[in-house]
């Protein structure tokens, strides 16, 4: 009797300031520990050794083929799939190493900036080639640049667009360094030059690159690396970590379709489809859901999420809805109260910072003896005073960064 203990799912709700309603996977950060000489971050020309990533592709590879054999009807996704994967992998890992290798036997500093505005082309059909195909990075037209905007040019660093100006018939581009202004041409300037802010950003760098002395800046870029290499492993240990865990899929309440259909607003083709995924992640999958719901104000992201919390407390499991502010938070409880109102046996209930000692001892009470389905607050949920009855669904409305070591306790 009952449903089975905490399978901790998690949904999460985002809004990006300009994105068409669409879903894609999201998987959490968890640390994994990475061997990474400090000598290599000191040279700023070591290669990273791919022990781990190659461990790791075994693992997965040895826990598919394990799986397989002992039960087909619970591995997380078929031969086929698992084998994409790790050709998806290995191909990555090729292709990301060779690159590193590369840039490591490149000289420390090959000068592309010079005060003629000379490009030493270092093989330049090749490096011409790279910039077109190439989709690292966002490189600009010089032309389109504003008096004052930050640029990176690749081997130098960070540096402050002055202007375009011309001598002896030819455009150069000037951009100010710390210690010196570079001139280069407008042609190696749209191969070399990224913007330093995505776009609508305004922010300022804490220091500008010496472009006498670019140490600095290539130690900075393999650290870079480093730490990108890291996050890859990490994300490919917690894949590893997801495929072993299990739980039974959800039923689908009887009430599912009169609950939808109490929606008053008719549903956009995005919405549906979400409906329609996060439906079959529940009721049909035996591992955890883990989705993220993108769209603009007013696509109905709180719409799915609450299709995704009527199946799991249907079911007898409890759902938190975290807010980044009381505001958010107050805003969630009114729409998910009024939406839940024909259903006696869910109840919903805030918890926040806002409240007094007492309020937020009652309602842990409540909360840890089963009495609340629904909890929508802050990061005030996170503490660890609180202990759910019977967690299932974690939704998560904007970036939590600010909690995010205490929310990947409530995750993992």
């Amino acid at each position: 009797g009952g449903p089975p203990p905490n399978p901790h799912r998690q949904f999460l709700l985002h809004r990006p300031p300009t994105l068409s309603a669409q879903l894609r996977l999201r998987l959490p950060v968890r640390r994994l520990r990475l061997a990474s000489p400090v000598a290599a971050i000191a040279t700023a020309t070591a290669a990273v050794p791919p022990d781990d990533i190659s461990q790791l592709n075994n693992r997965l590879r040895a826990l598919v083929r394990r799986r397989g054999v002992s039960s087909a009807a619970s591995s997380p996704m078929d031969p086929a799939q698992a084998e994409a994967y790790l050709h998806m992998i290995r191909e990555q890992q090729r292709l990301g190493l060779r690159q590193l290798r590369r840039d490591a036997a490149e000289p420390e500093y090959e000068r592309d900036v010079g005060s003629n505005g000379e490009d030493e082309e270092e093989g330049g059909g090749r490096r011409k080639g790279m910039a077109a195909g190439s989709s690292l990075g966002h490189r600009v037209d010089p032309r389109e640049l504003e008096p004052g905007e930050y640029v990176v040019h690749k081997k130098v660093g960070v540096g402050k667009f002055v202007c375009i100006s011309g001598e002896d018939g030819e455009d150069y581009v000037f951009i100010q360094y710390a210690d010196a202004m570079a001139k280069l041409a407008v042609d190696q300037a749209a191969r070399m030059l990224y913007r330093y802010n995505l776009p609508h950003e305004k922010k300022r760098p804490r220091n500008l690159s010496k472009l006498n002395d670019p140490s600095a800046w290539e130690k900075r870029r393999l650290k870079g690396k480093l730490a990108v290499q890291k996050m890859v492993v990490n994300l490919m240990e917690l894949y590893l970590q997801r495929m072993r865990q299990r739980r039974p899929p959800y039923r689908k309440p009887e009430a599912m379709d009169q609950f939808a259909s109490e929606f008053p607003y008719e549903p956009t083709p995005d919405q549906n489809q979400a409906f329609i995924d996060i439906e079959n992640d529940l009721t049909e999958r035996e591992t955890p859901m883990d989705r993220l719901i993108c769209g603009d104000v007013g696509f109905g992201k709180t719409e799915v999420a609450m299709r995704a919390i009527f199946i799991v407390v249907s079911t007898g499991y409890q759902a938190m809805v975290l807010a980044p502010t009381v505001i958010l938070a107050n805003q969630h409880f009114d729409v998910m109260s009024e939406r839940f109102s024909n259903y006696p046996d869910i109840k919903v209930a805030i918890f926040s910072g806002a409240q007094s000692k007492d309020e937020k001892d009652e309602l842990i009470t409540k909360i840890t003896n089963g009495h609340l389905q629904i909890i929508v607050g802050t990061h005030a949920l996170l503490t660890e005073r609180m202990a759910y009855n019977n967690l299932g669904l974690l939704v998560v409305d904007e970036e939590q960064d600010k909690q995010e070591r205490a929310l990947s306790l409530v995750i993992c």
